[in-house]
């Protein structure tokens, strides 16, 4: 089996509570009823900021129930909205301030646009479809587009780690700056990045 129910979900408060009867049909045993189950809340969702969480499940439970064809038109359908929020260029200062302001009154309320885990492993997923209908060349496609996504994801982290120490370098620079005004030494103002990093709780959080 390909694992099941691993994607996120808007939702913080009622994620389980919806997946509940597509679970239980699941883990009985009864991958038809759980097919069904998540069907239906594909059709009641389209459209809607949960469509991807469900279409994710969709694509997970038909490549178990070995509907491959299924499987890649539903994962099909996810990439193309995680394409459409990746791409989309009209997000600005208003709408993140609107959608910052729906997290505090209603957490449901956010659209879920998928995780990096989210990208890498629906080409991993489509692949394997693929390798069940014997289409060794669409699954080499979606290997290597899962091994493009990789890349972008370590580069995106790289960027993201290299701006965490130059705001930690600013900081540590401020910090013996304004020690040498009071008249303290600035030895012990400095901590480096792999210093914070030892911190469980840091390590932990990040």
């Amino acid at each position: 089996a390909a694992g099941v129910l691993c994607w996120g979900c808007s939702s913080i408060t009622t994620s389980r509570k919806q997946k509940a009867p597509t679970m239980n049909d699941y883990r009985s045993g009864d991958i038809k009823g759980a097919v069904a189950n998540v069907d239906a809340k594909v059709e009641s969702r389209e459209g809607t900021g949960d469509e991807l969480m469900w279409r994710l499940e969709q694509g997970t439970l038909k490549l178990d129930a070995t509907d491959y064809r299924g499987s890649i038109q539903a994962f099909d359908r996810a990439e193309q909205l995680i394409n459409d929020f990746d791409q989309r260029a009209d997000y600005n200062v208003r709408r993140g301030a609107a959608e910052a302001a729906s997290v505090m009154t209603n957490p449901n309320a956010l659209p879920y646009k998928g995780t990096y885990y989210d990208r890498v492993l629906l080409n991993v997923y489509k692949a394997l479809a693929y390798m069940g209908l014997g289409d060794k060349s669409g699954a080499l496609v979606e290997l290597r587009r899962a091994d493009d996504r990789q890349k972008r994801v370590r580069e995106e982290f790289s960027k993201q780690i290299q701006r965490e120490k130059e705001q930690i370098g600013q900081a540590n620079t401020q910090n013996s700056q304004n020690l040498v005004k009071n008249g303290r030494p600035a030895s012990n103002a400095s901590v480096t990045f792999n210093q914070l990093l030892s911190n469980k709780s840091i390590n932990n959080s990040y």
